[in-house]
């Protein structure tokens, strides 16, 4: 009880001291602005203080191979400098293309101050010489046009900045510049309610869960003695968790991104995956405590009542259970998609931890209300069972949960898909049409009427509507103030139909000149109409153009970068396939599936919520209107996802659990090392089976993750010689690129982009970019127009032919290759940039679909192994448990059976040992048995001579001196002979109780074994000695029976003489109080207590109580012990004591439970 109380004390103070170490790190760890902002003036005034030295370093090294060294290796810093080297005012060198400017803006540049560049600001500084001039720029903050996930307008990272920190010239914190002057000022915006966990939430969460323990720890102690106690601590604890809610105490953990909603959200008390996660903590302390209470009662008897209350209780239980579980993955975007391992998060982990405790609670729930019907202890194996049904409940709930809640998601994709809108095309159309009416040559070659239509469509196409829009094909007409077509005989004649069709069917794109026109051809239409009115009173004309999308898209390049806020979100996820129908007819099709012409068949199959299944897909049909269908349709989940997902289940339970008991019973003080070589043997088997699967699986997946690595690299060198000999054999790019002439080449070039579907870039030879199938990253100012520096020096200065490095923009990373042109010389005349997407997601899927096939095998192994441990370890320990059996019940001087063992191994030698030495043990327990026996008999002999010796002597004399009295004729002789008579008497009788007491010992009369109720035994021997004066009894049992195999009038004998041994050990003077306690001893045993306050047994007389011939007393043979013992010993039981002279005696007696 005390150790649980000073643990209970520790869990608190530690909790209490966690708490108080999170508010002072909060407290140290604050930061206010104006800090912030001084902290980042220090950090911007060391990197000034770099930029300063290495240009003194560069000017001194100017003319030497160290300035070229010095660029490729700052080349790959990250601290958002870049330096410039212009030598005899032209661009040699450079370390990034991070700032966009050109080589006039460079000559121009101040020699420090901040300068704002189209895609951020930066403070620059330079220094110059006779012919060089070298400039470095530090990067303070990104400026770009619009942002979205991978653009963001944010500062230097270097200058540790939170991203909430904004620009506001009214209401900011002045942010100085290195020579004083105020560059911005800024300010912290709202960062959000949720942040991400930091050290004060892991402190404040650590010190929840030992509150908890310290809760368990209480609860177990002072309000498990009765139910009502127990429901009345429950209750506490749930209210005060409500509050804690309720309040959001502690606010720190409260704000975290753990208790966001937006990850999983159900209910008031389950809210987040934090609250979920310590609901199911809470709920599992209050199931242990049940459960705790409920071992205490199992002698209770089952009846039909506790049935009635069983079943309906853990039916509503198992309901409640089932709907919380379902609503984890109903109501979240926690993945649980295995097969993708990429797609897990902390929050998965999280989730998975809840579930397992969950079914604990509901395990151990089920176990105490069902008390009276289990009175046993769950063994190894019915564990296993219960980790198996709980892998194989949580998976199926969780298979099928993901496919209702993929089905809804579905439906609202077909009517996602009924829209139609392509908002990335809407956002690069807006910018485009504002372009447009900016392009003064369009406008004069349609009034001087140099455009045909074929010509105007080929001058948009190459100016507009290249890289993400190319997906588009146009259609362009020019109509006069009546609304006549310009272009004689091409259809439309009149404007009238594009009016009525924008009237009818079309839908304002908002702040845009364009119109998203509604069909149901599967193709997205926009109409776009801009009227134009020239400066000289010429007659105004209006350009209309209508884009239709093309069939069969896919997305080329960089479509993202062009898309500020939201819009980025593509259209198509790319596990489905989508058709449209009008009709009956097939207009359009995304996806891997391959669909009909026409619906007639897909329609007339049997449907059930408007779903089928067919050639592995499972299609969605959804009917807006009588004349369209849309079908979304998906790979069909197969049993094998849900094997996959069960296999990874039930290793994390198993995992989950082990580490949870071992836990339990550290803290509860329990032993953790095995004992047991059956138990040995078994976990070395399944560790083994562990280990090698965390060896094969790490080793298996550093191998594919190599081979992708080596894989990615050849297939871009393949597609970079491709197209470097296709760009080569079709456009020659024999003469450098600086001498040719972009209008001349770039229709061709565009062509080649919409037929081969692809990005790349050219640069000249001095690394300045000449085309790009992307022209708005560079017109848009997101990067410059220089190629990458490494690669141009190691392909220029190193002779490379093919060299790939990684690069990025913005957030946005991907794998760049560069490969040179050359002429008949060697001399590089251009270099073919091709930016390649590392498709991380297939590699994910690779190692997902491995591991998981892997896990597959390793449930099945270690399956296996439990089995087979469980077979081998009885193989091998059954003969040593055999032999601990037999050795176990040696009797010496009886005949002990030998082992039968055929086998000639190691433990056959051991059972060999074994049997010889029963043989051996046999020989000499006979010898000594003889040996004792002699002794015994010696020492009993020389016993009973000397206490037959004793009254001989004076009968002896007495038959003497009445001879003399006799023969003198004594006048009192009569009354002589009486006294004397009396005398011999006693002396006879004497002599008779010695004979007595050694023929009760000698020959013990034979056992009558039954069941025998300990109680009523104790309580019988009690009542005969409960009259002794100066004597007070006092005797405690358990209100159960306790029956055991004995002859209840020997046991009735032998505590009768502990009884009267112990009231004849209290010395006169002294109130006697004497203990007799009943109760559980040993596994298997009962245990009897029987303890006085008499004056103990001396030291040295203590290892010969239980001899025949030993007493203590003044008169008596010394055989009530040894008595004793021989009837407990033919019992089966064991006797012992313990003594402290003068302070009393204690024995113990222990009986085997009867079965």
């Amino acid at each position: 009880m005390k150790s649980i109380i000073r643990n209970s004390i520790a869990y608190l103070v530690l909790s209490i001291a966690l708490i108080g170490a999170a508010e002072m790190h909060e407290a140290i760890s604050y930061c206010s602005a104006d800090e912030k902002v001084k902290s980042a003036e220090e950090l911007l005034q060391d990197l000034d203080r770099k930029m300063i030295q290495d240009l003194s370093y560069l000017q001194q090294k100017a003319d030497s191979a160290e300035v070229s060294e010095f660029f490729r290796e700052d080349a790959r810093a990250d601290d958002g400098i870049s330096y410039y080297h212009v030598k005899d005012g032209i661009l040699s060198d450079w370390t990034d293309s991070e700032p966009v400017l050109n080589e006039g803006l460079l000559m121009s540049l101040p020699d420090s101050g901040l300068y704002s560049l189209p895609n951020g600001f930066f403070l620059v500084r330079s220094a110059s010489n006779s012919s060089n001039k070298f400039v470095a720029l530090l990067l303070v903050k990104h400026d770009f046009a619009y942002e979205n996930r991978y653009l963001k307008n944010e500062f230097n990272p270097k200058l540790g900045f939170a991203e909430n920190f904004i620009t506001d010239p009214k209401q900011g914190i002045a942010f100085h510049a290195p020579d004083g002057r105020v560059m911005f000022k800024v300010r912290e915006s709202d960062p959000g309610v949720y942040v991400p966990f930091q050290l004060s939430g892991y402190l404040y969460f650590i010190s929840l869960l030992l509150f908890i323990l310290f809760l368990f720890q209480v609860g177990k102690t002072y309000f498990s003695q009765s139910g009502f106690h127990l429901i009345f601590f429950s209750s506490i604890v749930i209210v005060a968790r409500i509050l804690m809610k309720y309040l959001d105490i502690p606010g720190v953990l409260y704000n975290t991104d753990l208790f966001n909603p937006r990850h999983y959200a159900e209910s008031y008390l389950f809210s987040s995956t934090g609250d979920l996660l310590l609901n199911s903590i809470v709920i599992a302390m209050i199931s242990l405590l049940v459960y705790r209470r409920s071992r205490k009662n199992v002698s209770g008897s089952s009846n039909k009542f506790t049935l009635l209350i069983y079943l309906p209780a853990m039916i509503i239980a198992g309901m409640l259970l089932h709907t919380l579980i379902s609503g984890i993955v109903l109501h979240s975007k926690i993945s649980f998609d295995v097969s993708d391992m990429s797609g897990l998060s902390e929050y998965t982990l999280i989730a998975a931890i809840s579930i397992a405790i969950l079914l604990a609670s509901y395990t151990l729930l089920a176990f105490a209300l069902a008390g009276p019907l289990i009175k046993q202890r769950l063994s190894y194996g019915q564990l296993a069972f219960i980790l198996l049904f709980f892998a194989v409940y949580a998976s199926l709930s969780i298979f099928f949960n993901k496919e209702r809640k993929e089905r809804e998601a579905r439906k609202v994709l077909a009517q996602k898909a009924d829209i139609g809108q392509d908002f990335i095309a809407e956002h690069l159309l807006s910018e485009i049409l504002r372009e447009i009416r900016r392009d003064s040559l369009l406008w004069n070659s349609i009034r001087m009427r140099s455009f045909g239509p074929d010509q105007l469509v080929s001058y948009l196409n190459a100016n507009y509507f290249s890289g993400y829009l190319s997906r588009y094909e146009i259609n362009a007409n020019v109509f006069d103030s009546s609304g006549r077509n310009l272009y004689n005989g091409v259809y439309p004649g009149s404007i009238t139909y594009y009016n009525d069709l924008i009237s009818t069917r079309g839908k304002a794109v908002q702040n845009s000149d364009l119109t998203y026109i509604q069909s149901d051809n599967g193709r997205q239409t926009y109409v776009s109409r801009l009227d134009f009115e020239y400066k000289n009173a010429q007659e105004p004309v209006s350009l209309v153009m209508m884009m239709n999308s093309r069939f069969f898209r896919s997305d080329i390049g960089f479509p993202e970068l062009f898309v500020s806020g939201p819009a980025g979100e593509l259209n198509e996820p790319g596990e489905y396939s989508l058709a449209r129908y009008h009709q009956g007819e097939l207009v359009y099709q995304y996806g891997s599936f391959t669909y009909a012409i026409t619906s007639a068949n897909i329609e007339a199959r049997p449907l059930k919520d408007n779903f089928t299944v067919f050639e592995n897909y499972s299609h969605y049909l959804y009917k807006p209107s009588d004349d369209l269908l849309i079908i979304v349709s998906r790979p069909v989940r197969g049993y094998f996802d849900l094997i996959t997902l069960f296999s990874w289940l039930f290793a994390f339970f198993s995992f989950f659990f082990g580490l949870s008991i071992i836990t339990y019973r550290y803290f509860s003080g329990a032993a953790l090392r095995v004992q047991s070589l059956t138990r040995k043997i078994q976990l070395s088997l399944m560790f083994l089976v562990i280990l090698s699967f965390i060896l094969i699986g790490s080793g298996t997946v550093f191998y594919i993750y190599k081979k992708y690595e080596s894989d990615q690299k050849r297939s871009i060198s393949e597609q970079v010689n491709a197209l470097w000999f296709y760009l080569g054999s079709n456009f020659g790019l024999q003469s450098p690129l600086s001498q040719s002439m972009l209008s001349e080449r770039e229709n061709q070039l565009n062509q080649m982009v919409r037929n081969l579907n692809v990005d790349f870039n050219l640069y000249d030879e001095r690394g300045r970019l000449f085309y790009s199938s992307q022209p708005k990253l560079f017109e848009q100012h997101i990067i410059s127009e220089r190629m990458n520096s490494v690669a141009l020096h190691e392909i220029k200065n190193k002779g490379r032919t093919q060299y790939i490095l990684p690069e990025s923009i913005g957030r946005l990373n991907y794998i760049a290759a560069y490969a040179p042109f050359t002429d008949r010389n060697g001399s590089v005349t251009a270099y073919l940039n091709l930016p390649y997407f590392e498709k991380q997601n297939e590699l994910n899927r690779e190692i997902s679909g491995f591991l998981s096939a892997l896990v597959n095998i390793y449930v099945f192994l270690f399956a296996l192994a439990m089995f087979l441990a469980i077979i081998i370890s009885g193989r091998i320990t059954k003969p040593l448990l055999l032999i601990q059996e037999r050795m176990g019940s040696i009797i010496l001087g009886r005949k002990n059976e030998p082992i039968a063992y055929s086998a000639n191994d190691e433990i056959g030698h051991l059972v060999a040992e074994y049997n010889r030495m029963l043989e051996e043990l046999a020989r000499s327990a006979d010898k000594l048995a003889k040996g004792e026996r002699e002794s015994a008999w010696r020492e009993m002999a020389k016993q009973v001579a000397h206490e037959i010796k004793n009254p001989l002597t004076p009968m002896k004399l007495s038959i003497q001196h009445l001879q003399k009295v006799w023969k003198e004729n004594h006048p009192d002789r009569e009354k002589l002979l009486q006294n004397m008579s009396e005398t011999l008497i006693r002396q006879i009788d004497a002599l008779s109780h010695i004979a007595e007491e050694f023929s009760n010992f000698a020959q013990m009369p034979k056992a009558r074994v039954q069941d025998v109720e300990l109680t009523s035994v104790l309580t019988s021997v009690i009542d005969l000695f409960s009259k002794t004066p100066q004597m007070e009894f006092s005797f405690e049992h358990p209100q159960i029976k306790c029956f055991v195999k004995a002859d209840r009038d020997q046991l009735e004998r032998a505590f009768s003489n502990l009884i009267k041994n112990a009231i004849q050990s209290i010395p006169e003077g002294r109130m006697g109080l004497i203990r007799i306690g009943l109760g559980q001893g040993t596994e298997g045993f009962y245990r009897v207590s029987i303890s006085d306050n008499g004056i103990g047994i001396p030291e040295n007389q203590r290892d010969k109580i239980f001899r025949p011939n030993f007493t203590t007393k003044s008169s008596g043979m010394g055989l009530g012990l040894s008595l004793v013992k021989n009837i407990i010993d033919f019992s089966n039981g064991r006797i012992w004591y313990s003594s402290e002279y003068n302070n009393g005696s204690s024995f113990f007696v222990e009986l085997p439970v009867s079965e």
